[in-house]
């Protein structure tokens, strides 16, 4: 199973701008760059992060059949 997990890497001097990566199992995937005003409102859309960890587990885990990207969804962790 994998394991998601999010780090704050940077923050601009203003403090308006977070750089997050995003790490599966201990490893970088990829980085986001987000607004504080993005990170603290309450407005975000749950279906774009579910799409984005289903796409990563398919791609991740080279799942090119149907019980392969069931395994690879199913096995999608996430800490908080």
């Amino acid at each position: 199973m994998a394991t998601y997990t999010l780090k704050v890497e940077s923050v601009c001097t203003g403090g308006e701008h977070i750089g997050i990566g995003l790490y599966k199992n201990a490893v970088k995937v990829g980085t986001k760059q987000i607004t504080r005003s993005d990170a603290i409102t309450d407005d975000a859309d749950l279906t774009e992060v579910i799409i984005y960890l289903i796409k990563r587990a398919i791609t991740d885990n080279n799942a090119n059949t149907a019980a392969k990207r069931k395994a690879a969804i199913e096995g999608v962790q996430v800490e908080t």
